[in-house]
């Protein structure tokens, strides 16, 4: 893909499709589901009003909000996109590498 950087992470968030996130998922070993999505549109709704990735606790908190309490904790995310939630979910959501990732 000629949009992402050599980190894999998405140069302009703005050109991601869907398809996108599908072929990163892949890539990564993940099948999308819509529990995937679900937390996909949160973090992308996030970044387009704040310019960020979303803090692990903001995430969560929202994800309560949007999903319900019991799916709003770091272990669903963490089964959901590896052990490094914020990392995956940001590539396949077309996002930039969040800041608080080395």
């Amino acid at each position: 893909m000629d949009q992402l950087g050599d980190d894999g992470y998405f140069k302009n968030w703005k050109e991601w499709k869907p398809n996108d996130a599908h072929a990163i998922a892949e890539n990564c070993g993940i099948l999308l589901g819509n529990e995937h999505w679900q937390v996909i549109n949160i973090v992308r709704e996030y970044y387009k009003s704040y310019r960020l990735f979303p803090p692990n606790r903001v995430l969560i908190s929202l994800m309560s909000k949007e999903e319900g309490i019991e799916k709003a904790d770091s272990i669903y995310l963490m089964q959901l996109f590896s052990g490094t939630p914020a990392r995956v979910l940001a590539k396949i959501a077309g996002l930039p590498k969040p800041a608080d990732c080395d």
